[in-house]
């Protein structure tokens, strides 16, 4: 990291004064000979191990009385030391070790805070600004000092810079292949900030030819966290002993990817010589992709077996009995999966592991599901799809070698081959446990003796170990099974665990479609009132266990249709044709759970399809002046949510946030969901500043987006009562702007940025209205002004289309511009 550099009349004419106090050369020196604990070494996505001042130390350092006596030496300098210290801290250490501060006041004067950091979205357009190249240059050499990693909440395909330091104390290697590398990385305390969990965690990380793998399983990961955090507020009393999935499932703890140097060898994967393949040729850009999971320190399920397995079956019943507890407890982990649409396809000892705890305690699970890269989540009606996950343990259905099939249908993955697999894993941990570790042996050989005699087929191609000849369970799983329970004592539950292995998992396909809920169910019936419940994983993942199972056709195409009756006409609701579809009459349907019959209601979900896949999030004001409207709000927040389903992105549901009491965004997949949430929450917060949650938001989108995500359309819900003047407003505005015209993707994720307001504050809503014709003035096109304002008294189809359907079909053309906005039409209050 370069030393500070003095400032220089060579930078400009009107560039300020220098400025060589003896605070700056005080704090320049502190951070250059930084005491311990507090001298931190990070790396950055070079390796090269570097420096770095973690957040904490500076608010230690930057008192009022030192911040306020800097400020005092810059003429022009109109920001207070509360300001700086608040929400300018880490840009003003940069300006300071550059001997530069008198330049707060360009990024106070256009709200650019620490959130903004690290300004890459002004590359390019540097020139235009009020500011010297030179100045930029040593700023931007000097900032990553200043602004390491922060693990806050679960940080999602999160595109990080090549310089950005990521705040390891120490790394350990665990594993690697040719696809990725296990690493044990310990985090600062200073930047891990998620209370709940261990600054010990673990870094996977993928290859850039293993993309893929590092997208499906961020996916499937990310899929399970928004379905457990959308039910999960602990303000609401039912919510807060919610099961999690990541009991059972190692937990996803954020993803990253951060380019490689241009010098790197791309290691390719072995080649089918067995030769190891590197190219420096030019592959375009490329990264490493990391995952950050929860580590496990008592290694995988087989080292687990092979250390514990023979003192444990020698112990008492009662030991048996709990470590088949904790095994039937990974079926929870595999159903809170398949409850998201998701199969795990790779399921194996080696990736299942042990945390450590002892298996004596009932309450905590010793064992979790991990390495979901071979997953698949199916979206959209779509159909599941083989992943080529672990070839022993594959189901026969998913077999590949068509010749083996004996004329059956084409091979294909179900939830079903899951179960499957868990069998395989049951099996070999019950010959274990009676036969020793030389009879799991004989096993495997009577295994492979008897495919190659009766699966020919299948010798040399993986499936040799497996279970099945292509067609049906192998007669020697049965045999081992009745030759290893010879002698067990008769109250073991080895027992029904054979039966239910060889009766309910490895057996035909359609004998195993029952959900796999059902074996720890069968399980905990087996064992009576003394077993604990086992509820499913995450209540709004699906129904429970013993409820009835939805039906296979939710549409009915006729009175009667192929599939069964239609329900009958109570469930629907009429709406009376041309009646206003108003925010209190939708909502009232929403909440008795009945489908709205009405042309111009289903003309509305037509249009809402034909626009185009969005994602959406609903900002709410949550000062205490919008208690008043609380009712209000819930409905309108619902109805949105409800609607904006049938233009929703693959795989996205609605995100919701009260930014000012908690910055965390929740998403939701169900409307009742929504209600629930809003309808807890207290509106006791100050007045808010929407200049910087616009801010902060646009930060937050565009550095944590994939470049090939969705557009965007935000909306506001508040009152107009702001605690800030419009012209902090209209700085975040006019940065949504430059980002509009920025070449994509950046210019690409953003669409429409909608206020609706709420009560009779009509100084809060000329203020919005005047900045609303201010930048209509900065766009070339009334239809590129991204805002749009609407009040409380109105009809949901303008919501929700806005200017859209006076059916400029053109605005939606324009790649680089904010065209086609979705803006919030005007909606009615209910009375009373």
């Amino acid at each position: 990291m370069s030393s500070p550099v003095r400032d220089d009349p060579s930078t400009g004419a009107d560039d300020l004064p220098p400025i060589q106090s003896e605070a700056l050369a005080h704090f320049q020196h502190y951070i250059e000979h930084l005491p311990y604990p507090h001298d931190h070494t990070g790396i950055d996505g070079r390796g090269d191990v570097v420096k770095f001042v973690c957040l904490e130390v500076l608010r230690n350092y930057w008192t009022a009385e030192k911040t306020h006596e800097v400020l005092r030496r810059n003429q022009g300098t109109s920001v207070s030391a509360e300001t700086v210290r608040n929400e300018y801290l880490q840009i003003f250490s940069i300006l300071c070790y550059i001997s530069c501060p008198g330049r707060i006041s360009y990024f106070t004067k256009n709200g650019y805070t620490d959130a903004s950091l690290p300004f890459s979205w002004m590359d390019g357009h540097r020139a235009a600004l009020p500011v010297e190249a030179q100045f930029w240059r040593r700023f931007d050499e000097n900032k990553w000092r200043f602004w390491p990693m922060t693990f806050n909440t679960i940080i999602h395909q999160k595109i990080i810079e090549l310089d950005r330091i990521l705040p390891i104390c120490s790394i350990e290697l665990l594993s690697e292949s040719d696809d990725s590398t296990v690493q044990k990385v310990l985090i600062y305390p200073c930047c891990w900030k998620r209370k709940a969990t261990s600054n010990e965690v673990v870094f996977k990380t993928l290859r850039p030819h293993a993309k893929d793998l590092w997208t499906n399983e961020t996916s499937v990961y990310n899929e399970l966290a928004n379905a457990y955090s959308s039910i999960s507020n602990p303000a609401i009393p039912k919510f807060a002993i919610s099961p999690n999935p990541f009991d059972y499932i190692t937990e996803y703890l954020g993803s990253f990817t951060q380019p490689l140097p241009s010098d790197t060898v791309v290691q390719l994967p072995s080649s089918s010589t067995g030769r190891d393949t590197s190219l420096e040729i030019d592959m375009g850009p490329r990264n490493n992709y990391t995952i950050v999971l929860e580590y496990a320190p008592g290694g995988s399920l087989a080292e687990f077996c092979k250390e514990n397995m023979a003192m444990i079956m020698s112990r008492e019943p009662e030991a048996e009995l709990d470590l088949w507890r904790h095994m039937f407890k990974i079926a929870l982990g595999v159903g809170a999966m398949h409850r998201i649409n998701s199969t795990h396809q790779d399921l194996k000892e080696l990736n299942i592991l042990y945390t450590g705890k002892p298996v004596a305690e009932h309450g905590k699970p010793c064992f979790k599901i991990s390495d979901l890269g071979k997953a698949h989540l199916m979206r959209d009606g779509g159909e599941l799809q083989n992943n080529g996950g672990n070839l022993a343990n594959m189901a026969p259905e998913c077999c590949e070698i068509h010749d083996v099939q004996h004329g059956q249908t084409a091979p294909h993955y179900t939830k079903a081959a899951d179960i499957w697999a868990l069998g395989c894993i049951f099996s070999e941990m019950l010959i274990r446990g009676r036969l020793g570790e030389s009879g799991l042996d004989r096993y495997e050989k009577a295994r492979i003796q008897e495919i190659s005699t009766e699966g020919p087929s299948l010798r040399g191609t993986g499936y040799e170990r497996g279970f099945h000849n292509g067609v049906k369970e192998l007669d020697c799983v049965a045999d081992f099974h009745q030759h290893a329970l010879k002698g067990c004592r008769p109250d073991s539950c080895l027992h029904f665990i054979s039966d239910l292995i060889l009766k309910e998992m490895l057996v035909s396909c359609r004998d195993r479609e029952a959900n796999v809920m059902t074996l720890a169910t069968r399980w905990k019936n087996r064992l009576g009132a003394g077993e604990s419940a086992m509820p499913p994983v995450a209540g709004s993942l699906g129904p429970p266990p013993n409820s009835p199972p939805p039906p296979s056709h939710p549409d009915y195409p006729g009175p009667s249709g192929p599939y069964g009756p239609a329900p009958p006409m109570s469930e629907f609701s009429v709406l009376v044709e041309g009646e206003a579809l108003s925010v209190p009459r939708i909502y009232s349907y929403l909440t008795k759970s009945r489908k709205i019959v009405s042309k111009d209601y289903l003309g509305l979900q037509r249009q809402l399809r034909g626009l185009g896949p969005r994602r959406h999030r609903i900002l709410i004001d949550d000062s205490s002046s919008m208690a008043e409207v609380h009712i209000p709000v819930v409905q309108t927040a619902c109805v949105i949510a409800k609607l904006v389903k049938y233009h929703a992105a693959p795989g996205t549901g609605v995100e919701v946030s009260f930014p000012t009491a908690d910055p965390r965004v929740k998403i939701f997949w169900k409307t009742k969901k929504v209600d629930t949430y809003m309808r807890a929450h207290e509106f006791v917060s100050p007045k808010w500043r929407l200049g910087q949650l616009l801010n902060e938001t646009v930060t937050e989108l565009s550095t944590t987006i994939i470049p090939s995500e969705y557009p965007i359309g935000l909306y506001i819900l508040t009152d107009g009562i702001f605690g800030e003047p419009p012209p902090d407003l209209r700085q975040q505005i006019k940065r949504l702007l430059d980002f509009a015209n920025a070449p994509p993707p950046v210019g690409s994720i953003f669409l429409s940025v909608t206020i609706i307001l709420f009560g009779n504050n009509e100084t809060g809503a000329q203020k919005l209205y005047q900045l609303k014709s201010e930048i209509g003035a900065m766009v070339r096109l009334p239809s590129e002004n991204p805002i749009h304002i609407c009040r409380w008294n109105g009809s949901v189809a303008d919501m929700l289309l806005g200017r859209l359907q006076a059916g400029s079909v053109e605005q939606s053309s324009v790649a680089v511009t904010l065209s086609g906005n979705i803006a919030a039409g005007n909606l009615t209050v209910p009375e009373g």
